[in-house]
């Protein structure tokens, strides 16, 4: 569905004016009941983005402008409409959102240049397959950093992953999103679950194909794996030598047959306690689930028989044994597809026997399986997730401590 955004621009002092343009670089703030977040807008002749970091939200794409005289419709894909209205004058954008009471917004013009980072399309070869993905870099020297990006499982795309990639570019690093085999613009097999390995070798071409480039430095290769990545990112680092550091969000420190049952415990549980009249849950927690196999009251994780081979029983531990690079390691405390508590202790055990003494695990409390406040409470305007404070500033301080700064 498409969130229409349609911002009405007046200027008081000119109603013959001609169109009221927004091009160029603006920040300030929204708020609601006396909260506020950081907003910024870039926009051009040709791109509108956004940025709210407090929801986690960059580099958001606002795809379509009308004009007509002084009145704007911007239109972004999203799950419904917001209309806002506002004026536009002195630099200065002061504006509402239409239906949500209590929440306003302001602007102000801080230049006439928009600022973008630069974007190149990428192509390479794994397993028989082309892979399409982006290459978004950072406005630091080269060579750069960067950052191949592992998403979770579903029908996932390079647009899965944008959002991190640009607030990690803010930070000086190069980050390569892709679409995910048979997804997007990506050939190969459509199947919702690929076996670990394909999906590492997917990872690895890309890492292959990124260290021969001369805008990026080859000792400075890393990955970052969400959720089902969380299995993927960990077990390519441990097979190719060219990944320098590891950041996962939400890695199953579990087989995936064994996060299937913890997701089926937290539907019940979540039942159970509506039925009883405790009305504590919000549903589940956003971010995708690798809830492919549940069926009936079957507990996979006795199985001997993979449901899907070369994924189902993956054990990640080994993998997390092998592993002696830089790495940083974040969940939510409050997870209901990925068990943070045993997955970190595990995986820390594992990163411990390999005698790996760089690694920073930590959990964010009371936050979900994409590092968003749980409690339906803490949403602004009780509408939008937001994220768990501290939680993007501990990956970038990670990051620039690690990587960015570092002489390896």
């Amino acid at each position: 569905m498409k969130i229409l955004i349609t911002l009405l621009a007046f200027l008081s002092s000119c109603s013959d004016s001609k169109d009221v343009s927004l091009n160029g670089h603006w920040e300030g703030k929204m708020t609601s009941s006396g909260r506020s977040l950081n907003i910024s807008f870039d926009v051009s002749d040709s791109k509108f983005l956004y940025d709210i970091p407090e929801l986690g939200v960059y580099g958001e794409s606002i795809d379509t402008r009308e004009v007509d005289g002084n009145e704007f419709t911007l239109e972004i894909e999203n799950r419904e409409t917001i209309v806002v209205t506002g004026t536009a004058k002195n630099n200065i954008i002061d504006a509402k959102i239409r239906g949500i009471d209590d929440i306003s917004i302001s602007l102000s013009r801080v230049s006439v240049n928009p600022v973008f980072f630069a974007e190149e399309e990428l192509s390479f070869y794994s397993e028989g397959a082309k892979l399409s993905g982006t290459l978004i870099k950072p406005f630091t020297r080269e060579p750069f950093p960067v950052i191949v990006y592992v998403h979770g499982s579903g029908k996932m795309t390079r647009e899965t992953m944008r959002n991190w990639a640009y607030m990690l570019a803010k930070e000086g690093t190069a980050g390569f999103i892709f679409d995910r085999r048979g997804k997007g613009s990506s050939e190969g097999d459509t199947s919702r679950i690929l076996p670990i390995s394909v999906m590492t070798s997917d990872v690895i071409a890309a890492v292959d194909m990124l260290k021969n480039r001369k805008d990026i430095d080859k000792m400075k290769i890393g990955v970052f794996g969400l959720s089902q990545g969380g299995w993927v990112a960990p077990n390519a680092a441990s097979v190719s030598k060219d990944i320098a550091f590891l950041i996962t969000v939400s890695a199953p420190g579990i087989t995936p047959d064994e996060q299937n049952d913890y997701v089926i415990d937290k539907i019940v549980e979540k039942y159970v306690d509506n039925a009883m009249g405790n009305n504590k849950w919000n549903g589940l927690a956003e971010g995708d689930s690798n809830n492919t196999f549940r069926h009936n009251e079957r507990n996979f994780s006795k199985s001997d028989t993979e449901i899907v081979p070369g994924f189902s029983m993956f054990d990640p531990l080994p993998v997390w044994s092998k592993i002696g690079i830089p790495v940083l390691g974040l969940w939510g405390g409050s997870d209901r597809i990925v068990p943070p508590d045993e997955s970190k202790r595990k995986i820390e055990a594992a990163l411990t026997s390999a005698g790996n003494r760089k690694f920073d695990l930590k959990i964010f409390e009371g936050a979900n399986h994409v590092l968003k406040l749980y409690d339906i409470n803490e949403k602004f305007a009780g509408k939008w997730d937001v994220a768990a404070p501290g939680s993007t500033a501990y990956i970038a301080d990670w990051l620039r401590k690690n990587v960015i700064e570092s002489n390896r």
